[in-house]
């Protein structure tokens, strides 16, 4: 899993030094149109698990498999269904502090090819009174795929660290 790590973020690395040199692809507007709408089906997706403690399985957010890399466990490759179980259990967790809604923040969008892209945005967890139980950070590898765009890695973090 080390290695896997490894790869992701020299992976990285290449695509964010090769944009830098390059124009952004030329459907670049559209696809943050398209990554747009996948993160608001993401919370939307999620706030209604808080209210009603179901998963509607459209629309599907994440590729067939999915690494999320973490700052204590290192990183780890799930299938779909099985992140969908432990996003279950964690949304049931937060349900107990007694968050009832989340919201983005912010969302940035850095389309790397015309495929890829990685978004980093900060998400707010509001109690059921109003107030703000906390914030955190999270950043995201998205690609196209048969002209659907999906998450196919993510970490996180701390929102002050949000890209």
């Amino acid at each position: 899993m080390i290695k896997t790590f490894q790869w992701i973020m020299a992976l990285l690395f290449i695509c964010l030094v090769s944009t830098n040199s390059k124009a952004a692809p030329k459907e670049s507007g559209n696809d943050i149109k398209l990554i747009n709408t996948l993160f608001e089906n993401y919370m939307a997706k999620y706030n209604h698990y808080l209210s009603h403690s179901e998963f509607n399985k459209e629309p599907d957010l994440y590729h067939d498999n999915v690494m999320i890399v973490s700052n204590s466990n290192g990183s780890n490759t799930l299938s779909s269904d099985n992140l969908y179980k432990q996003v279950k259990v964690f949304l049931d967790s937060l349900k107990a502090q007694g968050v009832n809604n989340v919201q983005w923040e912010s969302t940035n969008i850095q389309i790397l090819d015309t495929n890829l892209a990685v978004v980093s945005n900060i998400a707010v967890r509001y109690l059921i009174n109003g107030d703000i139980h906390n914030k955190v950070g999270a950043t995201y590898f998205v690609n196209k795929h048969k002209g659907e765009w999906k998450i196919s890695a993510f970490s996180v973090h701390n929102y002050a660290n949000t890209l």
